[in-house]
């Protein structure tokens, strides 16, 4: 008897802007994941910013569902995608990102089958080597001089699993991945789900979010996909597959970090009512530190202020990264935190004076 395929074998959600010249091999890196039997392959969506590229012809040219972003903002294309897709297995990837295990996304979801309670498996980090630029080593182990400070969680291949071993219970699970849980004993840490062709459960994500405990810390809401905070009385947890690196393709230049960091303070500032941003950003803090965000927002303030006109700090924190990344060019770390510092301070401003700046969509034009 044949089997049928009913639905695919899980979604892809792609956030795009402009991504023209990343598709092909992106798609191509999707295509080639082995699959389950008697599954349909992959649906890849593709949310679109309103990319002034060829990104929308070439992405239906290869095979991929495109849904319009009207926002243009990265949080926006990911909840889109995720109500879009028809799978209860979702996978998230950036546009300048690449899987490079080809069964990659077939252990993720076989560690979602084997355990009940896994509402997310997540992969080793990305690939870092000083053979590659101090930018490109520097965005996708960091993001920002913030990330670098107050998550202090690598996001490597070969220094996530051990930091994340030192600070939660784990334990082995199916063909060597590795089970994190939620029962954390003081310190909390955030992983990221969203990206780096993190999969997630639907059903079981949106169970915890249906079923709070009374003194439960939010989860991020599923827009942004931030988590691993106590959410819950429930027990769940975190899958993590070793030796699963992805690879990221970010910019070499670090003006265009600069812009998109920028871009990033922009967007934290935007707390308009109803604003898929504010609810990502004020869940992310409140997953991370459990506290009244208004609260943390300040402290966050005050201490990364201390921490960049202090000098010693930040200049210490950016040798020890550049001498055990050993990669000079790391030291930008400190120009780049007086530039978030500056920026940050203007923002605060406007806020003091009731002007609340809009959210920014990729190409830095006013969100709608």
């Amino acid at each position: 008897m044949d089997v049928v395929k009913s639905e695919p074998c899980w979604t892809v959600v792609i956030a795009a802007f402009n991504a023209e010249s990343h598709l092909p091999a992106l798609v191509r890196s999707i295509r080639d994941q082995e699959t389950p039997a008697g599954k349909l392959g992959p649906e890849i969506v593709l949310v679109d910013g309103r990319s002034s590229d060829r990104t929308v012809a070439l992405a239906r040219s290869l095979g991929c569902r495109v849904i319009d972003n009207p926002a243009g903002d990265v949080r926006n294309a990911k909840v889109i995608g995720l109500e879009a897709a028809t799978s209860d297995k979702v996978s998230f990837v950036d546009q300048d990102e690449r899987l490079m295990r080809k069964n990659s996304l077939l252990l993720k979801a076989q560690m979602l089958d084997h355990r009940p309670s896994t509402v997310a498996v997540i992969c080793s980090g990305y690939v870092v080597h000083p053979s590659l630029s101090a930018v490109r080593n520097y965005v996708s182990e960091f993001g920002d001089p913030v990330s670098a400070l107050l998550y202090s969680l690598p996001n490597a291949d070969g220094r996530r699993e051990p930091a994340l071993k030192r600070r939660l219970n784990w334990q082995q699970a199916i063909d060597g991945a590795i089970v994190f849980d939620n029962k954390i004993p003081s310190s909390r840490v955030l992983i990221e789900f969203g990206v780096q062709g993190g999969m997630i459960s639907q059903s079981r994500i949106r169970g915890l979010l249906d079923t709070p405990s009374q003194d439960a810390t939010p989860l991020v809401t599923i827009s942004e996909l931030f988590g691993y905070a106590k959410l819950t009385d429930s027990y769940f947890d975190i899958g993590f597959i070793p030796d699963d690196p992805v690879e990221h393709l970010p910019s070499t230049e670090w003006s265009v970090v600069f812009s998109k960091v920028r871009w990033r303070i922009s967007n934290s500032f935007d707390f308009s009512e109803n604003s898929i941003r504010n609810s990502a950003v004020r869940g992310r803090l409140a997953a991370q530190f459990g506290a009244k965000v208004r609260g943390v927002e300040i402290s966050i303030a005050v201490l990364f202020a201390l921490y960049v006109l202090s000098l010693i700090p930040v200049l210490s924190h950016a040798v020890w990264i550049s001498l055990t990344r050993r990669q000079a060019g790391m030291l930008m770390h400190v120009p780049l935190s007086f530039y978030v510092l500056l920026v940050s301070m203007s923002f605060w401003v406007l806020r003091f004076f009731k002007k609340k700046p809009s959210g920014r969509r990729y190409d830095g034009t006013p969100s709608q």
